[in-house]
């Protein structure tokens, strides 16, 4: 039974290409090397100890010198592969442990030759921020499949060959570097994409590849670069026309950059105009709900806006990557903290603060990290609320301050609350954090010296009342504390 078991297991290669990789090639390795038959490792120039850890997993290394295109190198690793099946991963790639018999089992048992799986593009501190890319990583190496493009490779399909949507997933990490690394990997991006824009400026997976680029530089867009993404995705929607089949999943990702770029040079209605167009070809695509709220908000159109951000939390729930075929990018395959927190200011906005605090403990119990939730959450109580001391509101922000022990602000939120509640001790406990991070926070001080007032520590309080007076000589409830303090004691 297990020779006739391995006699029709397919064999897997495993293609990568590399160059100075050392710190996150061991990663990827461990997550392939278990379940593959072969890795190729073409490496084009490495410096560090990229190709000593290689020969380390049994690699099978090829050295190929670097000529600015990423396709050559790629295809140049898929020629030397002997397996059934290939699989196309990057050094800053991992495979999911639990998928691996996933894998196992669909190359055994599916009549496909081309299998999609996704990618799961993690952000920030805890991964706290993903975004979601379907991709044709699994192909069987009898098609001689090759790519096109010298950067941002394009897989060129067999005419005829379906493409088989999977579960299987590949978190990618290189969208998380060092400030530095991702500069240099920006750089040189962008001088590839302008070189092939420059051979064909009607490229279109080139004009959107240099749209996604200028969006992802920085956490949020800036003019400049708002400006070259409506220029180069706005030429990408006049090329495409809605019936290309082929092409529309580009349109539809066009649509999204050209929303997100007029919404950071506050261009509303053009956000809500390419928000709609996009949901037209693609009515699941969840971008666009996002989109569409934030154009209604800044629009003021309070009530619009609330529609779209719950129906992104509506349409969401039914998300189903498996059945994402085309290879469309996903900036907010689940962006529910986000939703539930501009619905938590949109309620404030409107007056109805109960469901405003819901939606902001919503948004911190998916996101406990998420510090504009927890900044709002805060301000309301303390403004909005008659809490008790065990509010779970506040609960909720003492979660989020171990995962962002930095945020001094939410620390005094949470101290002036437990001091107005007469929670003297653990107001103590959050003022002196506040101060631990920042310490010439004066409200904090104040705070601080009020409590140790209440608590009968006269000396601690003038202590803490002079200091708040050096930092901001008007503090004027400060200075009433200390004249008063400081009044002789008049014996009888």
């Amino acid at each position: 039974m297990i020779q006739e078991t391995l006699k029709h297991r397919p064999t897997v290669s495993a293609c990568m290409i590399v160059r100075n990789e050392e710190e996150l090639l061991p990663g990827c390795l461990d997550s392939i090397r278990d379940w593959v038959d072969e890795i190729i490792l073409v490496d084009t120039g490495s410096t560090d100890r990229t190709v000593a850890i290689a020969e380390e997993y049994r690699c099978r290394v090829f050295h190929l010198a670097w000529e600015d295109d990423f396709s050559k190198a790629r295809n140049y690793a898929l020629q030397q592969a002997t397996g059934e099946w290939i699989l196309v991963i990057d050094a800053d790639e991992r495979v999911f442990a639990d998928d691996v018999p996933l894998i196992r089992s669909t190359l055994r048992s599916v009549p496909a030759s081309m299998i999609s799986v996704d990618i799961y593009n993690v952000y920030e501190r805890h991964e706290s921020r993903v975004t979601y890319a379907s991709s044709i990583r699994l192909f069987k190496r009898e098609l001689n499949l090759r790519y096109a493009g010298i950067v941002h490779n394009d897989l060129v399909l067999a005419e005829g060959v379906p493409v088989l949507p999977s579960r299987i997933r590949i978190k990618h990490l290189g969208y998380d570097l060092s400030p530095e690394k991702m500069r240099c990997k920006f750089e040189r991006t962008r001088a590839l994409l302008q070189r092939q824009l420059a051979a064909d400026p009607d490229d279109v997976f080139a004009l959107f590849n240099y749209a996604e680029l200028l969006r992802g530089v920085e956490p949020s867009v800036s003019p400049e670069n708002a400006s070259e993404i409506i220029r180069a995705a706005g030429r990408v929607a006049a090329l495409v026309e809605p019936a290309d089949s082929a092409r529309r999943h580009l349109l539809v990702m066009c649509l999204g950059q050209l929303a997100c770029a007029h919404l950071a040079l506050e261009q509303h209605e053009e956000a809500l105009d390419c928000g709609r167009r996009a949901l037209e070809q693609k009515p699941d695509y969840p971008d666009a709900f996002i989109y569409l709220g934030f154009a209604c908000l800044g629009l003021e159109r309070y009530e619009e806006a609330i529609w779209w951000f719950e129906s992104y939390l509506e349409n969401q729930a039914n998300f189903d990557a498996a059945r994402e075929a085309a290879p469309i990018i996903l900036i907010h395959p689940d962006s529910r903290d986000l939703a539930c927190g501009n619905l938590g200011i949109l309620f404030e906005l409107t007056g109805d603060w109960p469901t405003a605090r819901t939606y902001y403990l919503r948004a911190l119990q998916i996101n406990p990290g998420f510090r504009q939730a927890a900044t709002a959450l805060g301000r309301l109580c303390l403004t909005r609320s008659q809490l008790g001391r065990d509010d779970p509101a506040i609960e909720t922000l003492v979660s989020y301050l171990e995962v962002q022990p930095d945020d001094a602000g939410v620390a005094l939120l949470i101290a002036d609350h437990c001091r107005g509640t007469g929670d003297y001790a653990r107001a103590l406990q959050y003022y002196e954090k506040a101060l631990t991070v920042t310490p010439t926070i004066v409200d904090a001080l104040f705070g601080l010296s009020e409590c140790h007032l209440n608590t009968g520590h006269k000396d601690s309080a003038l202590m803490g009342y002079r200091r708040v007076l050096d930092l901001q000589p008007d503090f004027e409830r400060a200075a009433q504390r200390l004249a008063l303090l400081s009044e002789p004691v008049v014996q009888s």
